[in-house]
């Protein structure tokens, strides 16, 4: 018994000595960043964000000229000189401080001026929409010296470009007036753009239509904040905080750009994540070492629950070498009992961690079958080593349970071996007794 006892306390310090480890080793390791996949993500949210105002100023802008005095003077010039055309169709086109910077449409165009326009939208400081309000004689006149006494030819389009002098909403605002229509020179045909000679003054447009069934949202903030760009609190910028950390090396780069950066960082911290683990010197696999490593631990706590049987079978006759051993010596107060609780609890977590957490990068060097490192199997490992770490919980209460009734179940009688204590001497009158009694008996 003396010798399964001292194996007992070696297994369970060698248990724990592996598990520890194995800590060290997964701590060490260096485990992929997840703050370039977050980038990545804010750069998104972003083009989102911008892609969406874009959408939303062209859905506005149609509405804002569909039925404006440069679309209906058009449309009954060409009426009046005998045209089919019924309808002309109306471009705005924001140029300068006025453009959006959608990378879809300008992929030169950078992060800092992407965030800086978002700034200005979150500080009320851009306000795109303007509708350029004409005369009918005026575009009359104009249409007739441009086609004088020509058959009118098709209006293609009519672009409306709107600048301003400078960032603010107080700065001035220009209109510009581009005509696009079908133009034949002998047997070619093609297309020509003439700039329109019309006077035009700019209005600012607050609202399209009253709150109901055509209202139309005209604050481009809601629009970047329901995409997820900034927060929700009244933000007066745009909320990219992963991004400020790498701003000097991205912000005068593209999206596009900066993507790529972003995806190389990641791919050089995943394979620094693979790099060999080395021991005493020694460079080993990390796949095989964790993986092995918890096998071996789960042969050991097997191992360590097989003595504990053995333990618990042998306890009678033998409960005091085994209250008065290493391993359950510790055990006789509650402080000892939580502690040596913790240990046995110690090798379960370490493996959880090593095979979902380290493990991972490690997957796709494994020299065997994929699926024998598959998540199932890691289940399955790790589920193993919690049934036999709740075994070896259970034999070690049972023991301490038998040997707490232990002292009550022995008699409490002396050892044949122990010596024989001398009777007490007689007093006389115990002598006397006798003599009284056969003095009675006589006739």
């Amino acid at each position: 018994m003396d010798k399964t006892l001292d194996m007992l306390a070696w297994l369970h310090r060698l248990i724990f000595g592996v598990a520890l480890a194995l800590a060290v080793v997964g701590l060490s390791i260096h485990r992929p960043s997840g703050i370039y996949a977050a980038a990545e993500d804010e750069i998104s949210t972003l083009q989102t964000g911008i892609s969406a105002v874009s959408e939303q100023v062209d859905d506005v802008f149609k509405r804002i000229y569909a039925h404006s005095e440069l679309e209906q003077s058009t449309t009954d010039w060409l009426a009046l000189h005998g045209a089919a055309q019924k309808s002309v169709p109306i471009e705005v086109d924001l140029t300068g401080d006025l453009s959006i910077p959608d990378a879809e449409v300008d992929p030169l165009v950078t992060l800092d001026s992407q965030v800086k326009w978002a700034d200005r939208i979150y500080l009320k400081d851009d306000d795109p929409f303007y509708l350029c309000t004409v005369q009918r004689p005026q575009v009359f006149s104009a249409l007739d010296r441009l086609f004088a006494s020509s058959p009118p030819p098709e209006i293609q389009q009519i672009t409306v470009f709107l600048r301003r002098d400078r960032p603010g909403v107080d700065a001035s605002i220009h209109c510009d007036l581009e005509l696009t229509y079908s133009a034949q020179v002998g047997t070619s045909s093609g297309t020509r753009s003439v700039m329109l000679d019309v006077p035009s003054n700019p209005m600012s447009i607050n609202e399209l239509a009253p709150p109901g069934p055509g209202w139309v949202d005209l604050d481009l903030a809601d629009t970047l904040k329901g995409s997820g760009l900034g927060d929700f609190e009244d933000g007066m910028s745009a909320h990219l905080p992963v991004l400020q950390q790498f701003w000097n090396e991205i912000g005068n780069r593209p999206p596009g750009a900066a993507l790529s950066y972003f995806e190389t960082m990641k791919d050089q911290d995943q394979e620094k994540s693979k790099e060999k683990i080395d021991i005493l010197g020694e460079s080993l696999s990390g796949s095989l070492t964790i993986v092995l490593t918890c096998l071996a631990l789960l042969c050991l706590l097997i191992y360590l629950a097989v003595l504990l049987q053995q333990v618990r079978t042998q306890l009678p006759g033998h409960s005091q070498a085994v209250a008065a051993s290493q391993f359950f010596g510790i055990m006789s107060s509650l402080a000892g009992r939580v502690v040596m609780c913790v240990l046995l609890l110690f090798p379960l977590g370490v493996v959880a961690d090593s095979l979902f957490r380290v493990f991972p990068p490690f997957a796709s060097e494994w020299p065997g079958p994929s699926w024998q490192v598959s998540i199932s199997s890691r289940w399955l490992l790790t589920s193993l080593l919690a049934a036999v770490t709740a075994l070896v919980l259970a034999e070690i209460w049972r023991i301490l349970a038998a040997l707490r009734l232990q002292p009550a179940a022995q008699p409490a009688a002396a050892s044949p071996d122990s010596p024989t204590q001398p009777l007490p001497p007689a007093s006389p009158e115990r002598l006397a007794r006798p003599a009284l009694q056969n003095q009675k008996q006589e006739p």
